[in-house]
């Protein structure tokens, strides 16, 4: 079996505390997203948020969010080969969200439908990881598995 080479995992310009990876890593500006993988980028984003970045991301600044879960929308839509790794990534369970609720006396069940909603009517799971460091590892992994299985599949390169 041949070997898959490692991906060279694009973090954006704009991401202001960068997970760290194993993995061959080159910051430039996304179009949409904080990570993706070099020659996929019109096929793979990965956004990621703090627990307070998310709760203030679905409620005081919940349009631009929604702008920006429409963009990971439309690189779904881009190709119906379902070549595509498109979510939101979380550091934090769903428990810690709803402890860092209660703290800043938001409304949890509203944040816990908006996510359920944004997976059920835009097709972007919203995953809630844990730790950050977890959180990294996991989408490291993520990016990792996307890139063998493009090579394998042979998905069209930018």
């Amino acid at each position: 079996m041949p070997v898959i080479p490692q991906p060279i995992i694009i973090v954006d310009t704009r991401e202001k505390k960068p997970f760290q990876f194993t993995c061959p890593v080159e910051r430039r500006a996304l179009p949409t997203g904080d990570y993706s993988i070099d020659g996929y980028t019109h096929r793979v984003s990965v956004e990621r948020k703090s627990i307070d970045d998310f709760i203030s991301s679905v409620t005081s600044s919940r349009k631009r969010f929604i702008n920006e879960i429409k963009r990971l929308a439309d690189i779904r839509r881009a190709h119906d080969d379902g070549g595509t790794l498109v979510c939101v990534v979380i550091e934090g369970t769903i428990r810690d969200v709803k402890l860092a609720c209660e703290m800043k006396g938001v409304n949890f069940h509203s944040i816990f439908a908006t996510a359920a909603s944004l997976h059920a009517s835009w097709g972007i799971p919203i995953l809630f990881i844990g730790e950050r460091w977890l959180t990294a590892k996991y989408t490291e992994e993520m990016l990792m598995k996307f890139n063998a299985t493009a090579i394998k599949r042979g998905l069209s390169r930018e």
